[in-house]
């Protein structure tokens, strides 16, 4: 007898994963999270409904106001950033800052961004809770779909060396 998917680990042990990005997804609506990744890796994050990535590279000590709630360049934006050592933060350096948005966004399309300002260039990729949750459900159910499958097959194939 086939064990009911309901009763697999691999079910189990998916609902940690799926409660985990649940929470976080819901989270970074009221908080913003950026950790420096080094002088040459960037800046990466959480908020606005999504997760994010970018680098800023800027001539000289100059200084790049980027609003992350579409990664534009707005010289109004709370957080600057360069990519100057003197001025750049020690690497994994995390600050958190609250509340961001009167309305959450829980539905943001995902975004790339890559251009050239007056002060140098930047990087800007974000990917939202809403497809990284979608995605991970999707492969959890997949696996469980196939290993399910799997388990019904050799079930039901002949025992190797009966006539």
């Amino acid at each position: 007898m086939i064990r009911p998917w309901y009763r697999s680990r691999l079910f189990w042990l998916g609902i940690p994963g799926l409660m985990f990005l649940l929470w976080a997804w819901a989270k970074s609506h009221g908080t913003e999270m950026l950790t420096c990744l080094g002088a040459s890796g960037g800046w990466g994050g959480s908020g606005y409904g999504k997760l994010m990535w970018f680098r800023v590279e800027t001539k000289g000590d100059a200084l790049v106001g980027l609003d992350l709630r579409n990664g534009q360049v707005c010289p109004q934006a709370d957080t600057f950033f360069t990519s100057a050592p003197a001025l750049a933060a020690p690497r994994f350096n995390t600050s958190f800052t609250s509340p961001l948005l009167p309305e959450p966004q829980w539905f943001p399309a995902p975004g790339w961004r890559s251009e050239t300002v007056d002060a140098g260039s930047y990087l800007f990729l974000s990917l939202p809770y809403w497809l990284v949750t979608g995605l991970y459900g999707c492969a959890w159910v997949a696996g469980l779909v196939g290993w399910q499958w799997r388990k019904h097959r050799l079930h039901q194939s002949p025992a190797v060396g009966s006539l």
